[in-house]
């Protein structure tokens, strides 16, 4: 199983302000890489994805 990458809802909903990508872990760890590069600096907690261990 290992880690779940959700990440930040536009709307910022207070009872799940994240949404669960449906992601194998490789197209996880794919879609995070792809995200890093299009930013100019260092990602902040959260700002990609927030990683939680069920």
């Amino acid at each position: 199983m290992g880690p779940r990458c959700p990440s930040r809802r536009s709307d910022q909903r207070r009872r799940r302000p994240f949404e669960p990508w449906d992601l194998d872990r490789e197209a996880a760890l794919a879609r995070i890489g792809r995200e890093m590069a299009g930013l100019d600096h260092s990602p902040e907690s959260g700002e990609i994805c927030w990683l939680t261990v069920p």
